[in-house]
């Protein structure tokens, strides 16, 4: 597992690192965190469905395009990226889509998301 430690001495107990969809933590911090997105009016004010909550994990690791990069502050899940990766015909190289940039309101503002786009 790709990760690093936070170098921001706001969040010096922030780790980042890319999802692995079969560890329970992850799994569950993927939902939790992808789920309050969904309720902040950035992502639209309503939670996911049920549906979602309970086979997004399992959707994304059939799909060998998808990764994703978490950020815990110690033990608790705070940030999340989902990502696509595609391919450009035009510029014909890979590309990735960054799909999905959420960070829990109690750590914006604190380089969260800069610091988990830097491992995507």
């Amino acid at each position: 597992m790709t990760e690093f430690a936070s170098a921001n001495p706001r969040t010096p107990q922030l780790l980042i690192c890319r999802a692995d969809y079969y560890n329970p933590m992850h799994a569950s911090a993927l939902v939790l965190l992808l789920d309050a997105y969904a309720q902040d009016p950035a992502g639209g004010g309503e939670s996911l469905s049920d549906y979602a909550k309970s086979h997004l994990v399992k959707e994304l690791a059939a799909h060998p395009q998808a990764f994703s990069v978490l950020a815990f502050d110690g033990a608790q899940p705070v940030g999340l990226v989902n990502c696509i990766e595609g391919f450009s015909t035009f510029a014909c190289r890979p590309l990735v889509n960054v799909h999905d940039v959420a960070v829990l309101p109690s750590h914006r503002g604190q380089r969260v998301g800069e610091q988990m786009l830097a491992l995507v």
